[in-house]
């Protein structure tokens, strides 16, 4: 009965994490950098999207999270790019700078500190579960997460968390994260645009 229960669990988890997903295609354009001094997206409504993509976000990594990490390995490869995009997402909304957004509340929301740690620390948990001794993927993509969280940690650091108080202000460019496109690996997250200035890690 237990097993019929998880089993459950773990299907209407993934097809919640797939509506989260679109939801986040819709709302992220939010983050979009729009051109200078013609921005089709009024400012209000921004706001709007940047809001209900930080809160789709949130969503999605509290479904991921509540299934239980032994499961990883049955999860589809698309369940895997999904979850590099949504990081890629998270990292956005918590360097963003545009009018009227509120970083210290979007970083409180949804803490990409501890989401990077509670990742970090299923993929660890893995190497210890009989049978999966044998996977080095999961240890390797641990190591790799360490790295994208010190990615990430810096590109934080780098934003002031004061708003900006016109539209005026300078928008730095971080460029855009796609989610990994070879999944060879669970993470190739070093082959993505967005990480490609984290050093290589040797297993």
């Amino acid at each position: 009965m237990y097993i019929l229960s998880l089993i459950s669990h773990i299907e209407l988890a993934t097809i919640l994490l797939h509506c989260h997903i679109i939801e986040l295609s819709i709302y992220e354009a939010g983050l979009c950098q729009p051109p200078p001094g013609a921005d089709p997206i009024p400012s209000f409504k921004r706001l709007e999207l940047l809001c209900a993509c930080l809160e789709a976000t949130k969503s999605y990594f509290a479904v991921f999270f509540s299934i239980p990490p032994a499961s990883y390995i049955s999860m589809s490869l698309s369940t895997w790019s999904h979850l590099s995009y949504s990081l890629a997402l998270l990292q956005l909304l918590c360097i963003l700078q545009h009018p009227g957004w509120d970083l210290a509340s979007a970083r409180a929301a949804i803490d990409y500190n501890v989401t990077f740690n509670h990742l970090i620390q299923n993929l660890e948990s893995l190497i210890t579960l009989p049978g999966f001794e044998r996977l080095d993927v999961f240890s390797r993509s641990a190591k790799w997460m360490k790295s994208v969280k010190e990615y990430v940690e810096a590109k934080v650091a780098a934003v002031p968390v004061a708003p900006m108080e016109s539209e005026s202000d300078q928008v730095p460019d971080f460029g855009w994260m796609p989610g990994a496109e070879d999944m060879t690996d669970f993470f190739q997250f070093l082959d993505d645009a967005w990480m490609s200035d984290i050093p290589p890690i040797n297993p």
